[in-house]
């Protein structure tokens, strides 16, 4: 009944009435759908067209950090270098209305300063995205690179990364 429409589960028990959970592809952006409490099955099929058309018709996907993408620095104790880059786990997307011209904001929340040595893909924190007032996501964060500890060496302190 939709384009795009790959995936779909339905079902019926008197406590909840008729449901489903269904997703649908359109333009690279996958949209899922879960409905209860429907009264009959073809109420069930239209509710569940109304909103993936209503999803696809009024927002678009915004790619904030493509995957591998630094999105902050960490600082670091016990080095020369006293920050260490981080990166999110994977690409992150969020899904806006058209239209609105609300500000998005990220920031990274971590415990820190982190200590050496640090480890390419150690957990760090996260990444807090907020539109408005409201926080969307909560995307974890991890090290790009390996630090080791700086050893003082000749008269000066030296600091071997990327081992």
């Amino acid at each position: 009944m939709l384009e795009g429409a790959d995936g779909m589960k339905t079902g019926f028990t008197n406590e909840a009435g008729y449901n489903l959970v269904g997703s649908a592809v359109q333009n690279g952006v996958r949209l899922i759908v879960v409905l209860t409490g429907l009264k009959n099955p073809k109420d069930r099929a239209e509710e569940a067209k109304k909103l993936l058309d209503y999803g696809f018709k009024n927002f678009d996907s915004r790619m904030l950090f493509a995957e591998g993408q630094a999105v902050a620095e960490a600082k670091v104790f016990g080095g020369v270098q006293g920050n260490v880059p981080v990166v999110a786990k994977g690409t992150v997307k969020l899904m806006v209305p058209r239209g609105v011209s609300d500000k998005i904001v990220a920031k990274m929340v971590y415990t820190g300063p982190v200590r050496a040595p640090v480890y390419e893909g150690q957990a760090i924190g996260s990444l807090q995205v907020w539109r408005g007032d409201a926080k969307v996501l909560d995307v974890p964060v991890q090290a790009a690179e390996t630090w080791r500890r700086a050893r003082y060496r000749g008269g000066r302190w030296m600091l071997r990364r990327n081992l």
